[in-house]
């Protein structure tokens, strides 16, 4: 991106902008997020008070382009103005067709009297960045500041940049767009240093290799989603369908009670789910089901220990209250399995167990290294992950036993780790396919992978 638009580093304020624009700033990336959530969007980048029009106009009037604006202001609104934003629409219109099911933001359409192009350049840049994962680049782009900006940063993010059709376009694509933009402005016979500040260079680098942040935390939306959807349809549906739970927390609690050796034991039922899942491969449907079944009986797992030994410690209390100490063991009070509300509250105490130290151990292992990891896993080297998994904390939940702070402890890290996987094999192949909970034998309608 041309230094002249990077307004703002990451963490810094807007101090240079008023506090009013800060709090419309805010706003607007809020309800940016309330209607897109962590799904992303579909960003088109259109001139509004620049571009090919614009130029026409200055070309014909022999003038600058403040000149434009100030003394020929009327033909300016009508000829660039009013026909900018009438552009702006059409072609909107033309990229919601192309992607019926996403949303599609269209910039020309906010107006916000007190602001100039700082905050506009802000602003877009922080959406496209945080928000967007394809970037619609329109026709006559390459004419105008704004929309140059929006691509290049579009590119150097690893964007996906396309037509208005859909179709998505190269780096070649992009600089013959700059190139016809340029040549025709030399046609004119514009001098260099008049082309220069009429059109800003475009770099077209790769600054910013990192997905889209709002993309990266829809891949962990959508694990958690998907496995909290499946955990529901064993308890709601099969009560509706059987007259009673297919499982209940009393069956769960039973199982965790029998201990880890024999048939039907926490232990066969989770390495069961991981050798599926390394023997279909988490690229098809089958393995990531293994994968997502494998998370949900962890989870089914940590709320059974949370209800027969008590509460899990959180990451950043350890270290006062267990760690190098005796390995503690408690006595929890006995749960009362007809109260609806007792059981509900354990499950929320897990999710947000879970969570917290979900993103504890974010500050340690980075997307980008439980993607590498993932990659080697489908290559047909395990070891990464079952080094996180299996080695350093479900072999200390068998060392150390259930009842004791730690061991409970290395559960809930061994349900994170396996989160994480999930989280990333959905980033790289998509979420395995919603299932009913009679469904046990995996064998899927439909493409594999």
């Amino acid at each position: 991106m041309h230094p002249e638009y990077t307004l703002r580093g990451k963490g810094e304020s807007m101090s240079q902008f008023s506090p009013e624009s800060d709090v419309q700033f805010d706003m607007f990336i809020q309800a940016v997020k309330c209607v897109v959530g962590y799904r992303g969007l579909v960003y088109v980048t259109v001139p509004i008070t620049t571009g090919k029009s614009l130029f026409l106009l200055m070309n014909e009037l022999d003038c600058t382009a403040e000149e434009a604006k100030t003394i020929h202001k009327s033909r300016y609104n009508d000829e660039v103005f009013e026909k900018n934003m009438s552009a702006a629409e059409s072609w909107t219109e033309l990229a919601r067709n192309s992607f019926p099911k996403r949303v599609v933001l269209d910039p020309s359409r906010l107006y916000v009297k007190s602001w100039g192009q700082p905050e506009y350049y802000e602003l877009w840049n922080k959406v496209i960045t945080e928000y967007a994962d394809i970037v619609v680049a329109t026709p006559d782009w390459a004419f105008s500041n704004g929309a140059r900006a929006e691509v290049d940063m579009a590119f150097a993010a690893k964007r996906t940049v396309v037509d208005v059709n859909g179709v998505e376009l190269s780096k070649a694509d992009i600089q013959q767009y700059d190139e016809i933009a340029t040549n025709l402005l030399r046609e004119w016979r514009w001098s260099e240093e008049k082309i220069s500040l009429a059109l800003n260079p475009m770099s077209l680098g790769g600054q910013h290799e990192q997905p889209p942040t709002g993309i990266l935390r829809w891949a962990r939306n959508e694990a958690l989603s998907w496995v909290h959807e499946d955990l529901n349809n064993y308890e709601v549906r099969s009560r509706r369908e059987l007259g009673r739970p297919y499982y209940t927390p009393s069956s769960d609690d039973e199982r965790t009670r029998r201990g880890y050796t024999g048939p039907d034991t926490w232990n066969e039922k989770l390495h069961g789910y991981w050798e599926k899942m390394l023997s279909n491969s988490c690229k098809t449907n089958v393995g990531r089901l293994e994968l997502g079944s494998l998370l949900g009986a962890s989870i089914a797992m940590l709320r059974s220990v949370w209800r027969i030994h008590g509460p899990l410690t959180e990451h950043k209390d350890m270290q006062n209250t267990t760690w190098n100490k005796p390995n503690r063991r408690l006595s929890p009070a006995p749960v009362d399995y007809e109260s609806q509300l007792q059981l509900s509250n354990i499950k929320s105490s897990v999710w947000s167990w879970v969570q917290n130290e979900y993103s504890q151990m974010r500050s340690e292992y980075s997307d980008a290294h439980d993607r590498d990891h993932t990659l080697e896993l489908v290559a047909g080297n395990s070891r990464p992950w079952e080094a996180d998994i299996w080695d350093l904390h479900w072999n200390e939940v068998l060392r150390l036993g259930l009842d004791s702070q730690e061991g409970k402890y290395h559960l809930g890290q061994f349900t994170v780790c396996i989160f994480r996987l999930f989280e990333a094999v959905i980033f790289e192949y998509g979420a395995p396919p919603r299932r009913e909970w009679r469904d046990h034998s995996r064998e899927l309608d439909g493409p594999q992978a």
